[in-house]
């Protein structure tokens, strides 16, 4: 699974080539839950796009995000929380006619491991338990785009895209005790767990320990309309099937960090919709965006979004901005958790 982020990008970059490298660096917050046990992260993301001849272009990102780690309960010897990630993609866009463009994209995030502390809700009482993920993810994605490529004062972009992912993860409770500091066995963290009212089910998998596949296919649309070349108005919708069951993937949200993006979805997604509209005053462009979408049924409810890009274009081939984002997520119990991100970045065109 992964977020087709690169659709919007792609139909903004049709209308207008050029080579580019750019560098943005985000921090998140993130309200931990039982099916959420995260506290947030610090990321930096670099981009390159690079013209080759007249109509082939060549992208590469790379992403390192580092998760904070999560508070340990008092007495506990909960060390080595947190961990770091990598995420990396390389694409190819084909201007095929003056209108079309077709693109590839190959996306790779090495295994590495990411351990948290979660607050375990049992039947009397509470307790926390370590939670270690070792996980990877692969995606290939084919773009294709129609752009009318015109100076009216309407202007139209239409995008189509279909990505085949393969998401991995190992998973396992390395401890766990009660809020009394006493330790909790594994045989009793099953017991509290194993009824599917129980309030901290979501970890059952991780008990005995998990090793499991996700593979995944998107449909991705997208529609961006340019209204007297300084506003842009757009939309993109994502829908998601899945070969394995989404049940099985344990505490996705640990899994998942970093691989998806900024605001990653605690549960894998089931389809999502994201409007948004820009406009350019001279040099300064402010840039609104919101999402909503549905988890799998089984694994999660809903998530819902809206973030805020402010940019400012210091000369030709210089420009930086800054953006916060928020987003809300309600978990298959009914469990909220809710995350902001905040990021600057700046960008050099050639």
């Amino acid at each position: 699974m992964r977020l087709a982020a690169s659709t919007l990008a792609l139909l903004a970059a049709t209308s207008a080539r050029a080579s580019s490298v750019s560098d943005e660096i985000s921090a998140s917050g993130t309200q931990s839950t039982v099916q959420n046990p995260r506290s947030g992260s610090v990321s930096n993301f670099m981009a390159a796009s690079i013209d080759v001849g007249d109509r082939w272009t060549v992208s590469a990102t790379a992403r390192i995000t580092l998760e904070t780690p999560t508070p340990a309960p008092a007495g506990a010897a909960f060390d080595d929380r947190g961990g770091t990630v990598t995420d990396f993609s390389a694409g190819l866009d084909w201007e095929a006619t003056e209108n079309w463009t077709l693109g590839l994209t190959l996306d790779l995030s090495p295994e590495s491991t990411i351990s948290s502390n979660a607050q375990v809700l049992l039947q009397a009482g509470t307790g926390d338990a370590l939670i270690r993920a070792t996980s990877s993810n692969a995606s290939v994605e084919l773009l294709a785009a129609y752009d009318t490529a015109g100076v009216s004062d309407l202007e139209w972009s239409f995008t189509g895209a279909i990505g085949l992912g393969r998401f991995q993860t190992m998973q396992r409770i390395d401890a766990a005790q009660r809020s009394d500091g006493t330790a909790l066995q594994s045989s009793d963290l099953r017991s509290e767990c194993a009824p599917l009212r129980s309030r901290c089910h979501a970890l059952l998998p991780a008990i005995d320990g998990l090793s499991d596949e996700l593979r995944s296919a998107r449909i991705s649309a997208g529609a961006l309309a340019t209204f007297q070349a300084d506003t842009d108005v757009g939309v993109n919708a994502d829908y998601y099937v899945y070969a394995d069951d989404p049940a099985n993937v344990g505490v996705f949200p640990i899994a998942a960090v970093g691989r998806f993006g900024a605001g990653a979805p605690i549960a894998p997604l089931r389809g999502l919709v994201r409007p948004m509209v820009a406009h350019r005053f001279g040099a300064f462009s402010l840039k609104l965006w919101g999402q909503g979408g549905r988890y799998v049924t089984e694994v999660g409810q809903g998530t819902a979004g809206v973030g805020l890009k402010a940019q400012y274009r210091l000369s030709h081939s210089f420009r930086a901005w800054i953006s916060a984002s928020g987003q809300r997520d309600v978990a298959a119990s009914g469990q909220v958790s809710r995350t902001g991100v905040l990021a600057v970045g700046v960008a050099y065109r050639f």
